[in-house]
């Protein structure tokens, strides 16, 4: 940060009430006095309303019943309550829940604090994310990525804005680091919310964690109160301008506490290829018998974190962000804490543990959730979506919490091809694997979005192109190198259907067993053992230019049977359309890489890439 700048945050701190926390415990107080008022609103809601208090209390139950004693119960409150049989009725219930405390009100609940409704957003904003389009990153920036970006004088005159708005106001900070030793990145936090100060000790690493740092300091400012004037761009006045030259962050408008993890990880993927290391949206994964690192990749929806956490013998490195430091080639943790979707924890026994148990000293952090009459998180109702809870990694029992580990040995890419014409295992050249990570595609499905109909194949860089804004050739060349170093391992795994065209009887998704299985058998190293050995067991997809496994030592018969796509099809009666379906997606897999990589053909790197794609 330059001077001026410096010089205005400064006078704008020194006329506000500065409120600085080093752990949770400095703001436990804070949060107490909040949650009690909330607490007695809360408890009037439930008494007026004695028929959404039963379901919530049924709802409430069902991490604690067996099935079959859940079922009765839900079957007798059903019956007593039969308008509640209709799934809108549930969701307007639910949504009454959320809506008995205004946004943003903190709540008490067991193990930490829920917000049940964050102001006027319960996600991120990708409309209203921009950087800042100055001089100095325009020849390295992809606006594309971001869908544009803001003038420096359009970013300054929200930054006076801010700081006319911090004028003698209660401001939160913090300061963290996202990474380890000398790659931990400084980030001082400023909020108008204490619990979005509370998240950053949950998500960001404390100063234990960092060691002659490389990086220079950033700046992140929060301020849900504050919004952009122009609501027709910034919907709700919701913004996030990232200012790379004078490294500050300023989100406005939303209090959803995932645009501030979100906002630090896209610095991450910003420095970190600029000085030649990595970090990536994935799971990875430590097996400390084989001192092996596995990285997970994998969209929402694929099964990243089902595969990631099924991997026997092997303990969670990081849930979502992991970085290489490619000059002492080492993988680490860039966070302190995990970010769960709560929709999905209903088959995590583990974490819903560790959130009834958490480690004294802790707290988790809910958002956009529904709370029970007696203080817990209702893990059954999800009416957002989006229902999210942090958790430090102290927490989690068998998560590393800190530590640098190998390189990554191997790279599992999963898929949700609901088109079903990709094979379930793709074994990948290094070129193949910076292809597909490049492509980072998967299927939108009926359901997911209005208007949705068939499946739309959906792609996103890197596996997280919102945080990724550098140009891809920029990336794609460390990702090479990290590649050169060691005997790097890559497959891309098909987590959707199989079977026969969309619309089919026969199209259906594949267990999640399967899948499974054979990340089990790829990272054990049984397939690639078996591919020296019996070469012969393997063949070239003719469309795709990968390698196809036909036998695997220990894979069940059913799933050896699967693992031909093609022959899928053929077996139910659909062979005559594999080719044309598959080479319809596929050709859309080249179109895509041509547009974000044809300018650099001509750089011979670029180039194999380019050429190790689909052949059609």
């Amino acid at each position: 940060m330059n001077g001026e700048y410096k010089k205005q945050l400064d006078t704008a701190l020194a006329r506000a009430s500065v409120h600085e926390a080093r752990t949770n415990a400095d703001l436990i107080s804070i949060f107490e006095d909040e949650s009690r008022a909330n607490q007695v609103l809360f408890d009037s809601f439930y008494q007026q309303n004695p028929g959404i208090r039963a379901f919530m209390e049924l709802l409430d139950s069902r991490t604690t019943l067996s099935k079959e004693e859940y079922s009765r119960r839900e079957s007798e409150f059903l019956n007593s309550h039969p308008d509640y049989k209709d799934k809108k009725k549930q969701h307007q219930v639910m949504e009454a829940v959320r809506a008995a405390l205004p946004e943003g009100a903190l709540l008490k609940v067991t193990g930490g604090y829920a917000l049940l409704a964050t102001e006027r957003r319960s996600g991120r904003s990708p409309a209203g994310t921009f950087p800042v389009n100055t001089p100095d990153i325009a020849s390295i920036e992809d606006f594309r990525h971001t869908k544009g970006s803001v003038t420096e004088s359009e970013f300054d005159a929200m930054w006076k804005a801010a700081m006319d708005y911090m004028d003698g106001k209660k401001l939160y900070s913090t300061k963290r680091y996202i990474g380890q030793g000398n790659l931990a990145i400084p980030v001082h936090f400023i909020g108008e919310k204490a619990i979005a100060a509370g998240f950053t000790i949950n998500m960001f690493r404390g100063e234990e964690h960092a060691k002659d740092v490389d990086f220079e300091q950033w700046t992140m400012i929060a301020l849900p109160g504050l919004l952009h004037p122009n609501t027709e761009r910034f919907a709700d006045g919701v913004f996030k301008f990232t200012n790379y030259r004078e490294r500050i962050i300023l989100i406005g408008g939303s209090g959803y506490n995932g645009e501030i993890k979100k906002g630090m990880f896209a610095i991450a993927n910003h420095v970190y290829p600029l000085a030649g290391h990595l970090s990536f949206h994935c799971s990875s994964v430590y097996n400390e018998s084989k001192n092996e690192v596995t990285l997970v990749f994998g969209l929402s929806g694929t099964g990243k974190s089902t595969v990631a956490s099924g991997l026997e013998g092997a303990r969670m490195l990081s849930d979502d962000e992991t970085g290489i430091d490619l000059e002492r080639r080492e993988t680490f943790n860039l966070e302190n804490g995990n970010y769960y979707k709560t929709g999905g924890l209903l088959s995590e026994p583990k974490v819903l543990a560790a959130l009834e148990n958490v480690r004294a000293g802790d707290i988790s952090i809910y958002e956009n959730v529904v709370v029970s009459p007696n203080g817990h998180v209702v893990f059954a109702s999800d009416p957002t979506a989006n229902g999210r809870v942090s958790l430090p990694l102290t927490s989690l029992p068998g998560a590393v919490s800190e530590g640098m580990f190998p390189l990554p040995k191997r790279i599992i890419i999963l898929s949700r091809d609901v088109h079903a014409v990709l094979d379930p295992a793709n074994l990948l050249s290094k070129e193949q694997i910076v292809y597909y990570l490049s492509l980072g595609y998967t299927s939108k499905t009926p359901g997911t979005e209005a208007g949705i109909t068939k499946p739309i194949p959906t792609y996103s860089k890197w596996e997280g192109g919102p945080f990724y804004d550098l140009k891809d050739e920029i990336i794609m060349k460390t990702l090479l190198k990290f590649l050169s170093i060691g005997d790097v391992e890559g497959v891309l795994l098909n987590s959707g259907e199989g079977g026969g065209p969309y619309g089919t009887k026969e199209n259906s998704r594949f267990p999640v067993a399967i899948t499974l299985e054979l990340a089990r058998a790829f990272v054990d190293g049984v397939i690639t053992a078996h591919r020296e050995s019996q070469s012969a067991d393997f063949e070239i997809n003719e469309l795709l230019g990968t390698i196809r496994p036909k036998n695997i030592p220990g894979v069940s018969e059913a799933i050896l049977k699967a693992l031909n796509a093609r022959q899928n099809w053929t077996n139910n009666g659909h062979g005559e359309l594999y080719d044309q379906h598959a080479r319809e997606l596929f050709a859309e897999f080249a179109k895509h890489a041509q547009e974000s990589l044809g300018a650099s053909a001509s750089d011979p790197e670029i180039k194999k890439i380019l050429e190790s794609g689909p052949r059609v």
